[in-house]
């Protein structure tokens, strides 16, 4: 979608044109992951290929990230509000069921909180004990504030996923007919709401929540502490870090492979899994297992001396343990590897690092936005991140050309050749 906002219509426009949707990925807001795409791949995709369905849902689920509650978790002295609060898409505006209001009345000793349309709010502006709000973007976080408990029933094509951990983090019980099967799982799984099938639960649960109050905040927590846990932008990094990193160390290992070099320094060798993957593809992979018949020269410079061992001293022909502005090239390299390094650098020393290589190749791995923190290896001043690059930025170095290029939510992969 390169970034661009994806809700509401547009994956039903592309059914309805005959195309075939395959997957979806929303660059801009990772990880950010909606379960109404799990709806969407539930209805349009699982179906036909039940062999994706556990990768698929493991990807979906939780279906959003945020990283703090929307309001406090103490709720304000009050009249217990009940609320129905959608997101702003096109898909969604103005269909509140019809017998939504008169559901909700059968409700006592509440006020009710409902976010719809102009048309829908006029028709029904005669009611007492409701107040009504318009449906625009950006104002999820004043709504969440004005409400005790969200209610939820309606049409099987509302947006509601993301809402729902909205409410969660913010320590706010949900009542949700059980309409969506991503939505369901997580209320299932957060215990931060009540499913409901019959309207008589529906307001049967409601009223339980009003007159407990107790209760109320018992559940909502529980959402809010196992939202935090597992929707939270540290979560969800944690659990797919490692999928990203398999993807993007297959990438390598193939671009590698492609260029089948006879020399390779790998700057910044860390725990030496590069070096294993290197020497695999370039000489196990040939039949030489001996490692006096291992033909590839791969070097290796690290900095951080607590992270060589044996494996390094194995693996690798020569370690440099030293910066590499003090590296003394022994040779030019047919190409120089930078797993996870020129982040290191601010912008313009990224720059002098590249125009100092003694080699035609450069193949760079980076994360791209995900900011891993310096502090997630104590005792490693070198860690810290000081410049995210792009891919534009990789094409406009002067000097160098791409050759190959690869990207996904997490990692950039770029082969340059000096020009």
């Amino acid at each position: 979608t390169k970034g661009e906002h994806i809700e509401g219509e547009w994956p039903f426009a592309w059914l309805r044109e005959g195309r075939r949707v395959i997957g979806v990925h929303h660059a801009r807001t990772w990880p950010l992951v909606s379960a109404d795409l799990d709806w969407f791949v539930s209805n349009y995709v699982r179906k036909p290929y039940e062999g994706c369905e556990s990768q698929m849902k493991a990807f979906t689920m939780p279906p959003c990230v945020w990283d703090r509650p929307y309001r406090n978790t103490e709720r304000p002295s009050r009249t217990p509000v009940i609320g129905r609060i959608q997101s702003s898409t096109n898909l969604t505006k103005g269909k509140v069921p019809a017998d939504f209001f008169d559901l909700l009345e059968k409700v006592n000793r509440c006020e009710f909180f409902v976010v719809t349309s102009d048309k829908l709010a006029q028709e029904n502006a005669q009611r007492d004990r409701f107040q009504f709000a318009p449906i625009k973007p950006g104002a999820m976080a004043g709504y969440l504030k004005e409400i005790d408990v969200m209610a939820i029933w309606g049409d099987t094509t509302e947006t509601w996923s993301r809402v729902v951990t909205e409410a969660n983090l913010s320590g706010i019980p949900v009542v949700a007919r059980d309409h969506n099967d991503g939505l369901a799982e997580q209320i299932r799984k957060s215990g931060g709401g009540i499913l409901v099938r019959t309207e008589k639960g529906f307001v049967e649960n409601l009223q339980a929540l009003v007159d407990k109050p107790a209760l109320a905040s018992k559940i909502g927590a529980r959402g809010r502490d196992w939202c935090m846990q597992n929707a939270s932008a540290d979560a969800l990094k944690e659990r797919f870090m490692g999928q990203f990193l398999e993807y993007n160390m297959s990438r390598i290992a193939q671009i590698v492979r492609r260029v089948n070099p006879r020399s390779i320094l790998d700057i910044g060798v860390g725990f030496g899994k590069y070096g294993v993957i290197f020497r695999e593809y370039l000489d196990i992979l040939a039949g030489r297992y001996d490692k006096a018949d291992w033909i590839t020269r791969i070097d290796g410079v690290e900095i951080h001396k607590p992270y060589l061992t044996e494996l390094h001293e194995y693996i690798y022909d020569n370690i440099y343990q030293t910066d590499i502005w003090g590296f003394d090239w022994p040779q030019d390299y047919d190409l120089v590897f930078m797993g996870d390094i020129i982040e290191h650098f601010s912008r313009s020393s990224g720059i002098d690092l590249l125009d100092t290589l003694r080699t035609n190749l450069v193949l760079i791995s980076t994360p791209t936005g995900v900011d891993r923190k310096a502090s997630s290896y104590p005792g490693n001043k070198h860690e810290e991140h000081k410049h995210i690059w792009t891919m534009d930025e990789f094409h406009r170095l002067k000097g160098w050309t791409t050759r190959r290029t690869g990207q996904d939510s997490y990692m950039l992969t770029i082969l340059l050749e000096r020009k």
